[in-house]
């Protein structure tokens, strides 16, 4: 059965609607009108009716659903442990996320069509890495790390495809877009069809101590301002979505290894790791999506655009940003770093507020706007909490 108003997946024509997940929503009572609201069908997880049907009044009850917590023929969706990436001290986060994203898209598309996944073949994060330094940093004028450097690494599925491990397999996109941050239905409506988004948000020192499926509060950018510290952006694969209580809030799986986020059984054995939850609003920018078949598309998307100067182009960074978006994403966010500074948390000088402040780091004297990373790595995230006060670990 197609989904309904979702991405219509061509190979997957004869997915028949079977026993379905629990992670399902239920029809809702809408407590103005009395109007009954029907779930909306989506390939692998149905949706409340956001709005009453009635009277627009918006949907107030609980809802969740999470990747890793279901399985879809027998199989897992995002595989077992061993399908966890670990960057270790490597802080190319934007990379490894983006094959993540591929892999769980491939495999999903797999396990739906009844085969085996172990055949989707693994993407090796270090080619994306050397495709972006081979391509980009020789002659980039911008567009080397931070938002930048995420548009650019995207944009590579589309322009150049990304070569399997074995180079078996050419991974590639027909369009690469954004859905606004502020569209929770719309992000909702595009992750369970199956499509899992790579979304960024500041990373504070909390985050490395997080629990398996628990909520990180993201750090604000005036808590590192205040504090005198370069924030730090962090780049992972947002693979679910609730909303409790009226929180609402997105599941992301992180590539820090098993070791990240663990969960134990009664036995002590290690069942499930690397997935952990963020505040719906706490997203940095607008995540991103990989359409790899022609798609009817789920809410408002909008295209970036290849760059052919290597420059980060007008129309890309406001692609990035939400539609009711008031704070500026920083100009520094898009200018290159170096990867000495990663998970350092270097301090600002204290013309911090100008656009050519100065920090002093390793006894050399940098630019601001050369501080700012999509990478945190666990290791760095170590170094880091071992030099920071008491105070700095409430971030």
């Amino acid at each position: 059965m197609e989904p309904e108003g979702g991405v219509r997946l061509p190979t997957l024509d004869r997915v028949r609607r079977g026993v379905r997940s629990s992670c399902d929503t239920e029809s809702w009572e809408c407590f103005q009108c009395g109007s009954i609201n029907l779930p909306v069908e989506k390939l692998l997880f149905d949706l409340p009716a956001f709005h009453c049907r009635g009277c627009e009044a918006p949907f107030l009850g609980e809802m969740n659903f999470c990747y890793d917590l279901v399985k879809a023929n027998k199989r897992s969706l995002i595989g077992g442990l061993d399908n966890i990436k670990n960057q270790y001290d490597n802080p190319e986060c934007i990379a490894y996320s983006i094959a993540s994203c591929l892999e769980i898209a491939d495999r999903i598309k797999t396990v739906l069509q009844g085969k085996n996944p172990d055949s989707v073949k693994e993407i090796d994060p270090t080619a994306i890495v050397d495709m972006f330094d081979g391509k980009c940093l020789a002659n980039c004028s911008d567009g080397t790390s931070g938002i930048g450097k995420l548009v650019t690494m995207a944009l590579a599925v589309q322009t150049d495809g990304i070569q399997s491990a074995d180079h078996s397999r050419l991974y590639t996109a027909v369009a690469v877009e954004t859905i606004d941050k502020y569209d929770f239905e719309g992000i909702c409506a595009t992750l369970a069809d199956g499509i899992p988004l790579v979304g960024a948000f500041y990373c504070g020192s909390r985050l490395e101590k997080l629990e398996y499926c628990q909520i990180y509060r993201v750090p604000k950018l005036s808590k590192f301002l205040d504090r005198n510290l370069i924030p730090t952006g962090h780049a992972a694969v947002i693979i679910g979505a609730g909303m409790r209580c009226g929180i609402q809030y997105l599941y992301f799986l992180n590539s820090w290894g098993n070791f990240f986020c663990p969960r134990y059984d009664k036995d002590g054995n290690l069942v499930k790791a690397g997935v952990g939850k963020l505040r719906f609003y706490d997203l940095l920018c607008n995540p991103i999506m990989f359409i790899t078949d022609s798609a009817k598309r789920v809410g408002l998307n909008r295209q970036l655009l290849p760059m052919g100067t290597g420059k980060l182009s007008d129309h890309n960074k406001s692609m990035l940003m939400g539609r009711k978006q008031t704070d500026v994403i920083p100009e520094d966010l898009s200018i290159g770093v170096t990867s000495e500074f990663v998970g350092n948390q270097p301090q600002i000088s204290s013309k911090r507020k100008m656009a050519n402040a100065t920090l002093d780091g390793d006894g050399q004297t940098q630019k601001r706007n050369k501080c700012r990373t999509f990478g945190r790595s666990s290791v760095d995230l170590n170094e880091a909490n071992n030099k920071r006060n008491a105070k700095e670990d409430e971030m």
